[in-house]
């Protein structure tokens, strides 16, 4: 039984045995792991909480039928590999660093034998489902100035991310029924009555939009601008109809995200937190989704898979390989009942002198 389906439903039955595990270092893994430390006479205990968790956990599941979409994901993080580290680069940066939260993630990077150590997720302390490390690098928080410590273990080889376009945006519009093969930035923009209003706004207000911001967050633009940007975005979106999506509760008194992801925010109030969670949850679903896919099949000897960034996954792929990965990749994701997403493609470890 793995234990972050129990965490995934919040089932705390087991919690009162972590005190026999503290020794080891680790939450139990696996029943068998957690029965050979158990004293004797609290086995059959267990044995028996662990029934009803497992009972427990199945009767939440039934409606919505998440957890086989869960566990899917196993295949995913199970083929994760350690990436490679360019020892020079990454002692360079160790050296000039200045900031010290800055250089503490870089040690998360610290090679042995060329190599960092494999990164493993949490993918239940988020109320949103969004990955968190658990343990090796941290690539989530990782500069992009500081990418260059990454290299490839082939002689000749690139280490590319496969990132969706516009991910969270891209649901909002399929959400209501509408799509575009545009680039949802200028779709917008072709909306406005004015045309003089820079991508990088309409960018930052459909964050605004999504994370509660007021419309007033936007710089370098007049209010009334701004207003009109605000009220476009909305009503594309249609955010009055994904709020009322995301108050939802089933009948078992849980709030789910698309796929049925539970989402435990039932005493939150605020509109744009339930929006959010709503729309991260599913997006995070839809990305890990297609990862797994995609690395059943793509060649994963000559396209190593490395980390997942967010909406965005890392390869270190080989030179002989990469038009092959590329057309692949081309193709999009297309969801069963949400249709196609489209896919790009950039160099990771470019050395960005903008940040």
């Amino acid at each position: 039984m793995n234990i972050d389906n129990l965490k995934l439903y919040k089932i705390k039955r087991l919690d009162k045995y972590k005190k026999y595990t503290r020794f080891f270092n680790c939450i139990y893994e696996s029943y068998f792991d957690l029965l050979e430390t158990l004293p004797k006479n609290v086995k059959l205990e267990y044995e028996e909480d662990l029934i009803c968790s497992i009972n427990e956990t199945e009767n939440l599941d039934k409606e919505a039928d998440y957890l086989n979409k869960f566990k899917s994901y196993n295949f995913l993080f199970d083929n994760l590999n350690a990436g490679k580290i360019n020892t020079l680069t990454y002692k360079a940066f160790l050296e000039v660093e200045q900031n010290e939260t800055i250089k503490s993630i870089l040690r998360t990077f610290k090679p042995v034998s060329s190599y960092a150590k494999k990164i493993s997720y949490n993918r239940v302390a988020n109320v949103s489902g969004r990955l968190v490390v658990d343990s090796g690098p941290n690539i989530l928080t990782l500069p992009k100035r500081c990418r260059s410590i990454l290299e490839s273990r082939f002689k000749r080889g690139k280490i590319l991310s496969v990132d969706f376009n516009a991910l969270e945006p891209r649901l909002c519009l399929k959400l209501n029924n509408k799509d575009t093969e545009d680039d949802i930035y200028k779709l917008i923009n072709d909306m406005l009555e004015y045309d003089d209003i820079d991508r990088s706004v309409i960018k930052r207000a459909i964050i605004s939009v999504l994370y509660g911001a007021h419309y007033s967050s936007l710089k370098n633009i007049s209010t009334e601008k701004a207003k009109e940007v605000f009220n476009c975005i909305k009503e594309l979106f249609g955010i009055n109809k994904i709020l009322e999506i995301s108050k939802n509760i089933d009948s078992i008194g849980i709030r789910r995200n698309y796929f049925g992801r539970p989402i435990w925010n039932l005493e939150e109030d605020k509109d744009h937190i339930l929006i959010n969670n709503y729309i991260q949850s599913s997006a995070v679903d839809i990305a890990l989704t297609y990862f797994t896919d995609l690395i059943k099949e793509v060649d994963t000897k000559l396209s190593v898979p490395l980390y997942i960034l967010h909406d965005a996954i890392i390869f270190d792929v080989s030179d002989d390989y990469y038009h092959d990965f590329v057309n692949i990749i081309k193709k999009g994701y297309n969801n069963s009942t949400l249709g196609k997403f489209p896919l790009k493609i950039e160099i990771f470890n470019h050395i960005d002198r903008g940040e």
